[in-house]
């Protein structure tokens, strides 16, 4: 378990044109098998952006301090299983980093129409020194997914265990197709590659470290083929086995506010995990039923091992002052188990929420769902299904 976890985060931007931040958390770890500790964590940061309408540039310095206070290994553990710890550990580590970035627009003719078109080549360095963290317990860390916005994020770990050391440059380009009159996106490519100048010394238990010079090569391509369709594509690539580690299509249907249909398709190659390559098909909705009912859904399906991943099955209903949603989620676990929820929550529109709240797992199971009772600016009497868009 993870009770208490406190989190606070500051940011006080233009301070002189600097911008000063901050995050804090501290998490008390307990688990009746292995190390029990607390730990806290503080990363003060000062950068200090330089932005043009063509042009931005932000140099960032920082410090990441961790402090562990570790208990007693509980009885049940065995010196075999649980390594041993020091009762306190510290660490602390300065990062710095560069994000950097050029806006390029031209106006030509594509897809049979005049449209502005963009080239947006970004940088970002990072540099991070080494430090031994081999005596710190991993309560939640792991490899964070590889995916385009983790090649432009300090840290290859999710969690707060490991902190990856780092001389490591990505390069990307994206190109956008505007319409002139409205500045609505048509489509839109993207290419990025992260290059490494030292070779990995940080890993998890023992993972062999990287060392190889260059990441896998992401693309990703999205465009609007009508007035409601929109087809996506994005894939992993590794040059040096020459294959795609993963590839994701879909397509998402939005004829207006509250209505959402999306199908896609996944590949993930196999890995020492798994005994082949993984591929899902993913349907999922948010749609009106009758009057102020709507529904939600998701069936995620794996074809590799023939078996539903997730499914999820719901009902909305709003009223002029409140709403109330009803969800049920089941996922699996491992090969023969799985897990089931349920969510029922009344919220008393602008007051408060009363019971399990199902919105985190609606906004990630399915992309485009919307609250049923969203405000709007423009909201007139008695019209209960307002959206953001």
């Amino acid at each position: 378990g993870r009770t208490p976890q406190l989190s606070l985060s500051t940011l006080r931007q233009d301070i002189g044109g600097f911008d000063f931040g901050s995050a804090a958390e501290f998490v008390d770890f307990s688990h009746p098998s292995l190390v029990n500790g607390k730990r806290s964590t503080l990363y003060p940061s000062l950068s200090l952006p330089l932005v043009t309408p063509s042009f931005f540039l932000t140099p960032k310095v920082g410090v990441h301090y961790t402090y562990y206070s570790l208990y007693e290994i509980p009885p049940s553990a065995t010196d075999l299983t649980i390594p041993a710890f020091p009762n306190s550990i510290s660490r602390s580590l300065p990062i710095f980093s560069v994000d950097s970035g050029l806006i390029y627009e031209r106006e030509t003719n594509a897809l049979g129409q005049g449209v502005i078109q963009t080239l947006e080549p970004r940088f970002y360095y990072v540099n991070i020194p080494f430090r031994d963290q081999n005596q710190i317990p991993l309560f939640d860390t792991a490899i964070a997914d590889f995916n385009y916005a983790q090649i432009f994020s300090e840290n290859m770990f999710s969690g707060g265990d490991r902190i990856n050391d780092a001389r490591q440059l990505t390069a990307a380009v994206t190109s956008r197709m505007l319409l002139p009159s409205n500045g609505q996106e048509v489509l839109r490519g993207t290419f990025g590659q992260r290059y490494y100048f030292k070779d990995q010394q940080v890993t998890l238990g023992p993972a062999a470290p990287r060392t190889y010079n260059a990441s896998n090569f992401l693309t990703a391509l999205s465009g609007r083929v009508s007035e409601h369709w929109t087809l996506e594509g994005a894939s992993e690539y590794d040059q040096r086995d020459y294959r795609t580690e993963r590839l994701t299509l879909a397509a998402r249907y939005r004829p207006e506010g509250l209505k959402a249909l999306n199908l896609s398709y996944r590949y993930l190659s196999g890995d020492i995990t798994t005994t082949g390559p993984i591929k899902q098909v993913d349907l999922s909705a948010q749609w009106p039923i009758a009057g102020r009912w709507y529904g939600v859904g998701r069936f995620n399906y794996s074809l590799s091992d023939s078996r539903i991943v997730e499914g999820i099955g719901g009902l909305e209903y709003g009223a002029d002052c409140w709403t109330i949603r009803f969800v049920v989620q089941r996922f699996a676990l491992t090969a023969g188990t799985s897990s089931s929820s349920l969510f029922l929550q009344l919220e008393l529109n602008g007051f408060s929420r009363l019971g399990s709240n199902p919105l985190e797992a609606l906004k990630r199971s399915i992309p485009g769902y919307q609250r049923i009772n969203a405000p709007s600016p423009d909201r007139k009497p008695g019209d209960s299904f307002d959206f953001y868009d």
